[in-house]
């Protein structure tokens, strides 16, 4: 990674005119992790209280006259007929167009489109006194991702350990995702610190054989925006108006 520095660098002055990533060895100790000689950081990275951003953008929604119908369950979508049709608990339910953004469970809808789920899981601990960690971090290939947040550290991931397991769209912790967790907690990030972990769960991702994000019209009227590689939080706007920009055209 650091050998590549001057690379990857190079492409970000072309996608955003500015050098973005340094070593940051020297900060290593400031952070108190124990057994980690490396650290590259990334200066242009930005932290989001997802929580804050889907309230925000549901009262946006509202405001600008989208609907919200909460409980539907869709399990199907006619593509037969005149109009796309919404098979749902409701009953059927005709559409315009359909956009499918459900992301690691598009697959129940959208059988032939390469997205499958992948689970994630997170757990939040109790708040630190004197917590030095202050910023967005990844470890080990960018599976594991851990944050500051209110005085407590949020962290995720572990799904390397066991990955024919976390590909499921059951949304559940399980002992030995949450285990490898808290000893990166105590072996890593927090070493010889006490805390208690107050919170746990897991979020369902959509991965697929490539990298990139499946945009696009799969029938007439019935579109998708899936596949985003656990990089949701980041891509979703940008995203969001690529494909209402080409449902509207």
């Amino acid at each position: 990674c650091l050998g590549s520095l001057s690379y990857l660098n190079a492409e970000m002055v072309n996608a955003i005119g500015k050098q973005v990533f340094w070593d940051a060895k020297t900060k290593i100790n400031s952070f108190g992790f124990s057994r980690v000689s490396n650290m590259l950081e990334n200066v242009e990275e930005g932290m989001i209280d997802t929580g804050l951003m889907m309230k925000n953008l549901v009262n946006l929604a509202r405001q600008e006259g989208v609907e919200i119908f909460n409980g539907v369950s869709v399990s199907g979508i006619d593509s037969e007929r005149a109009h796309p049709t919404l098979m749902t608990n409701f009953g059927d339910i005709r559409a315009g167009k359909v956009l499918v953004a459900t992301n690691g469970f598009a697959r129940t809808l959208l059988p032939n489109v390469d997205v499958r789920p992948c689970r994630a899981q997170v757990l939040v601990t109790s708040p630190i006194p004197g917590l030095k960690l202050n910023g967005a971090f990844h470890h080990d290939r960018g599976y594991n991702y851990f944050r500051n947040i209110d005085g407590r550290i949020l962290l995720g991931g572990g799904r390397q350990t066991d990955m024919e397991t976390e590909n499921t769209d059951v949304m559940v912790t399980s002992s030995p995702i949450q285990h490898y967790l808290e000893n990166l907690l105590t072996e890593i990030i927090l070493p010889n610190q006490n805390y208690t972990i107050d919170y746990r769960w897991s979020g369902i991702m959509g991965m697929g054989d490539s990298k990139d994000v499946i945009v696009k019209e799969l029938h007439p009227g019935i579109f998708c925006a899936v596949r985003f590689g656990g990089m949701g939080v980041a891509l979703g706007s940008y995203i969001g108006r690529e494909v209402s920009e080409m449902m509207a055209n």
